[in-house]
């Protein structure tokens, strides 16, 4: 039983959290092109905050995949937050998988 709970607190310590972006601001750049296929990033004034190991880029701060399902929605919104200037709060999920280097994107909502 000692055994369990010292495998138990060993784990605790080497486990490390995953960390998802999270910020609030403006859109500066929106980009795509034929060398990425269906993929969209898109960069923020403000610093992410709790951004993941994988998210190295120094420019774009999301992707997002325009074929996935509810991506006409999130790609409207986000035209429509660059073009205005609108404010927005944007969540990743952690992982990078849309592209290497830039987290992926899982929650987009324009503020008031």
């Amino acid at each position: 039983m000692k055994i369990v709970f010292l495998v138990i607190a060993i784990l605790c310590f080497v486990v490390s959290p995953a960390y998802a972006g999270k910020v609030t601001g403006k859109i500066t750049h929106v980009f795509s092109g034929p060398g990425f296929g269906t993929k969209v990033f898109f960069a923020m004034d403000t610093e992410v905050s709790e951004k993941p190991a994988c998210q190295i880029n120094t420019l774009y701060s999301f992707a997002l995949d325009s074929q996935a399902p509810g991506a006409d929605a999130w790609l409207s919104m986000v035209y429509i937050a660059y073009s205005s200037g609108k404010s927005v709060y944007v969540e990743g999920n952690g992982e990078c998988n849309h592209w290497s280097s830039i987290e992926d994107m899982t929650y987009f909502r324009l503020n008031p």
